[in-house]
């Protein structure tokens, strides 16, 4: 599509746009970004989605290409010449050249799509000289979403952290999805606001319906669904499937540079791999228990895993290891370290009668949404727009 074109200009709007400077493509695994932002648009906010690895097809000139994403959302690709850059903007931040160009792409967008009372909401530190650049010319306040400990995540670059530090610095607001997160920032950032991540209950619940997916497998069925990766305990996982031998272990999601040989050789255990996100909550009907088999180190730490909302949503026993940002659900899930208290914990949720317990998980979920976290962050933005300074 064109730049010139943007379709939905004529959406009710309140008070600000928003331009995302997003962490990830929109069509990349469905989360905390990708989240916010329908929630936003669907609060009748205009949300503009700049593509982190995608760019527009003729960088020399400086232009953009839109396209609608959802409704109420532009997914823009800007200006940018390639970068020898492995691991694509995840590894070092924007250089001048490319500032440059992307600058001339949305102050393009600026003018033709009549932005106004806008922010910037960056979600990974590469676009940081860009934000920063954007404020000084529009007067939009910055806000970064952190969602992570990117400084302890693997590989992460002195450059990735240093221009987080910056950005925390000079942000308006740093918003943050985990209280190990508010620790960290509290002391350098102007701002600090806790904000968790959240669920699509009415989501989970509509399509977590009787269905076939997993109809050829006996009961009792202990499931996880979302990414592998260096965070999945396979250790465990596999000791767990062991121990238990008559149950079936299902394991929903795409792996990233993560050997589950151990685990494929067991009968027991049954790797989907990618599903689609539609698809989730149909696997989810089918799982007796849940479980969230994660290491626990300096990542997870500041973690707060999407599809423990997702669980509750269907009233499911989960069984998790002691991650920090875990202790406030202990009335809703069992907790367990080690293989040996992992599986005693399956065993009592399997146990555990039919009832009060899964309602008040489902009761829980209902109250812990994308729809409240929007709202919160647009409280915060309010809040912010009041008191500048």
């Amino acid at each position: 599509m064109d730049g010139a074109t943007v379709t939905h200009g004529q959406v009710n709007r309140p008070w600000f746009d928003i331009v995302c400077l997003a962490v990830i493509d929109w069509d990349f695994r469905f989360q905390r970004p990708q989240q916010l932002m329908r929630e936003l648009a669907h609060q009748g906010h205009r949300v503009f989605y700049v593509s982190p690895n995608r760019f527009a097809d003729d960088p020399a000139t400086g232009e953009y290409s839109t396209e609608n994403l959802a409704p109420g959302i532009t997914g823009v690709r800007v200006a940018q010449v390639p970068v020898d850059r492995p691991f694509g903007p995840y590894r070092s931040v924007m250089d001048p050249g490319n500032v440059a160009l992307t600058l001339s792409s949305i102050d393009t967008l600026h003018d033709r799509a009549g932005l106004s009372n806008g922010v910037i909401v960056v979600q990974f530190p590469f676009w940081t000289p860009a934000a920063l650049s954007l404020r000084e010319r529009w007067g939009w306040q910055v806000i970064y979403d952190c969602m992570d400990d990117w400084e302890v995540f693997p590989g992460m670059t002195a450059e990735i952290v240093e221009a987080e530090r910056t950005l925390v610095s000079l942000s308006d607001l740093t918003v943050v999805s985990a209280g190990r997160l508010e620790s960290k920032w509290r002391s350098s950032a102007r701002r600090v606001r806790l904000i968790r991540n959240g669920g699509d209950a009415a989501f989970i619940q509509s399509r977590c319906q009787p269905n076939t997916r997993l109809s050829g497998l006996p009961h009792p069925i202990v499931g996880f669904f979302g990414a592998s990766a260096h965070w999945f305990d396979v250790s465990l996982v596999e000791s767990v499937a062991r121990a238990r031998p008559q149950h079936q272990f299902v394991l929903v999601g795409e792996v990233f540079d993560l050997d589950l040989s151990r685990l494929a050789s067991l009968a027991n255990v049954h790797l989907l791999g990618a599903q689609p996100y539609e698809a989730i909550p149909e696997f989810l009907y089918h799982f007796d228990c849940c479980m969230l088999p994660f290491l626990m180190n300096a990542v997870t730490a500041a973690a707060d895993p999407i599809k423990i909302y997702e669980y509750l949503a269907a009233g499911k026993p989960v069984v998790a290891v002691p991650l920090p940002e875990l202790d406030r659900l202990g009335d809703f899930i069992y907790i367990a370290e080690g293989a040996e208290a992992f599986v005693a914990a399956i065993d009592r949720s399997l146990a555990e009668p039919q009832g009060d317990l899964s309602l008040q998980r489902i009761r829980f979920a209902e109250n812990e949404t994308w729809t409240r976290r929007a709202q919160d962050l647009c409280e915060a933005l309010r809040v912010l727009a009041d008191n500048p300074a």
